[in-house]
């Protein structure tokens, strides 16, 4: 049985693949090589992708700290306020929504990917 493979493109300036493909030339390596050694090194077990973004001179990706968090919801929820506050003044009832589960959203959604479709 023959292993399925996949092909992978990129594009960049002529200059540039010439100098990396000197550079790999000298170490013995093509850039296929180096792109599977890439890929192999990702998709081991345990945190590869920070040292390897580090040893090419860029930041990972930061998480959202809990305070950033917490200033979003603040601010979603003073939104809301000044919503409701608007409704008021302009003589609008208020919409009235109740929290969905993880399932009923999953639910919808589902029956409205089915209705798209034709399906349901």
């Amino acid at each position: 049985m023959s292993e399925l493979t996949s092909q992978l493109n990129v594009r960049m300036n002529r200059e540039l693949k010439l100098a990396g493909d000197q550079a790999l030339a000298k170490a013995g390596l093509s850039p296929s090589t180096i792109i599977r050694m890439l890929w192999e090194k990702l998709s081991e077990p345990g945190e590869h992708l920070n040292p390897i973004l580090a040893a090419l001179g860029t930041q990972p990706p930061t998480e959202q700290t809990a305070t950033d968090q917490g200033d979003r919801i603040a601010l979603v929820q003073e939104g809301a306020q000044l919503f409701e506050k608007g409704c008021l003044e302009l003589g609008i009832s208020v919409p009235v929504s109740s929290p969905s589960t993880w399932k009923d959203v999953r639910e919808e959604s589902i029956d409205a990917r089915l209705r798209e479709r034709g399906m349901a």
